[in-house]
C-alpha cells in the first residue's frame, strides 16, 4: 500500500497539503522545504548530485556512487515546495518529486547511475536548525551534550539525516528514521497522518515552535518568590542572567528581557530554581509537570533537544555493524 502522508525529517510531524484543514496556527506545517545537494559541472552549472542506492550486504544508507563530486564544491539546496498526499511539487520548476527514495528509471541490475534525493522538512523546522547551527559556534552548550560528528553546518545536518534512511531502491518511506523516535508520535505517523491515534502527542506536535506569543509570560509564571534571609539569595542575580543571555538556554533566544527586568524589580524571586527546571531534558513531553508552560516553547525544546543528540552515523553505523557481522556467519 503507498503512503498518504509524509513526516517532517527533523520533527517528525506531518507534511500537510492545502487540502488539510488546519486553523491559523497550525498552517506551519503546510510550509515545505525539501533539502538536496548539489555541485558545479564541467561548465560551472549546478547539477544535483546523484545518489546510488547501496549493493547487498554493502553500506546502510545512500552513497554519491563510484566518481562522486568533491565535498568542497558541493552544496545544500533548499527548495520550496508544497506536499501533494506523498509526494511534494517544486515551487520553482513546478516538478513532482518524491522524497526519502532515489528513483532510477534503469531497472538492470547493473546500474549505470543513480538519481536525485530530498528530504522534507518544515520550514520553521529547518529555521531552527539553523539556530541550533549558529548556537554551535557560538555558545556553550552547557545543558546539552553535543557528539563530535553532531549538526555543525549546513551539510553536516544533511549527512545526519540522509544517512538515516535505508539506501534501498525504490524502497519509499514516509518517516526518516530517528533515534529517539522523534519523542513521541509513533501511533499517528502511519499510513495517513492518524492524530486520534495519540492524539495528546499529535496536539503538542501541531504546535507553532517559532512564533510564541506568550514565551516570557509562562516562563515568569513559574517564578516562585523568595526569601532574603534564603542562603541562595545572593546567587539568583547570576541565574537570572543565565536565563538572558542565552548561553546555555540558547533555544530561549526570544525573550522579553524587559519583562524579565521588571519581574526582577517587583520583589524577590527564585530563578535558580527556574534554570534548573528549564535544564530538564523531559520538559518537552506533554505530561511534564515541573513547569506550566506553552505547548508551543514545549514543542520547541523537543526539536532543539532531537537537533543536540543527533549524529552522522546515529543510526547507519549501527546497521552496518549487523552486516558486517552477517558476512562473517
Amino acid at each position: 500500500m503507498g503512503f498518504e502522508n509524509t513526516f517532517c525529517a527533523i520533527c517528525g510531524a506531518p507534511m500537510l497539503d492545502g487540502g488539510y484543514m488546519l486553523n491559523e496556527n497550525e498552517r506551519w506545517l503546510n510550509d515545505a522545504i525539501l533539502l538536496t545537494t548539489a555541485h558545479p559541472n564541467d561548465q560551472g552549472i549546478m547539477e544535483l548530485d546523484e545518489y546510488w542506492p547501496s549493493p547487498p550486504f554493502g553500506g546502510y544508507s545512500y552513497s554519491l556512487g563510484p566518481y562522486p563530486p568533491s565535498d568542497d564544491v558541493r552544496e545544500v539546496l533548499r527548495l520550496r515546495a508544497s506536499a501533494n498526499g506523498p509526494r511534494f511539487v517544486l515551487e520553482e520548476s513546478g516538478d513532482t518529486v518524491t522524497a526519502m527514495v532515489v528513483e532510477i528509471e534503469n531497472l538492470k541490475p547493473a546500474l549505470s547511475h543513480g538519481g536525485s534525493l530530498y528530504l522534507p522538512m518544515h520550514h520553521f523546522c529547518l529555521a531552527i536548525a539553523d539556530r541550533y547551527i549558529q548556537s554551535h559556534s557560538t555558545l556553550l552548550h552547557t545543558t546539552q551534550t553535543s557528539h563530535a560528528n553532531g549538526i555543525k553546518c549546513n551539510m553536516s545536518l544533511w549527512n545526519v539525516l540522509y544517512k538515516r534512511l535505508r539506501g534501498k531502491r525504490h524502497e519509499v518511506c514516509n518517516t526518516l528514521p530517528s533515534p529517539q523516535d522523534y519523542y513521541g508520535g509513533r501511533l499517528y505517523r502511519n499510513v495517513y497522518y492518524e492524530p486520534g491515534d495519540d492524539s495528546i502527542t499529535a496536539a503538542l506536535h501541531r504546535k507553532n515552535p517559532m512564533h510564541i506569543p506568550r514565551l516570557t509570560e509562562s516562563l515568569l509564571e513559574n517564578l516562585a518568590p523568595m526569601d532574603r534571609n534564603d542562603h541562595r539569595f545572593h546567587s539568583q542575580d547570576w541565574y537570572r542572567q543565565v536565563l538572558c543571555n542565552g548561553e546555555i538556554f540558547p533555544w530561549l533566544w526570544d525573550l522579553d528581557l524587559r519583562a524579565i527586568e521588571s519581574k526582577e524589580a517587583s520583589g524577590a524571586w527564585d530563578w535558580s530554581r527556574l534554570a534548573f527546571s528549564l535544564a530538564n531534558s523531559h520538559i518537552q513531553e506533554p505530561s511534564d509537570t515541573s513547569l506550566q508552560l506553552d505547548g508551543q516553547l514545549r514543542n520547541r525544546r523537543r526539536i532543539w533537544r532531537i537537533l543536540s543528540e543527533a549524529w552522522e552515523g546515529d543510526i547507519s553505523l549501527k546497521q552496518d555493524e549487523l552486516n558486517e557481522a552477517r558476512k562473517r556467519r
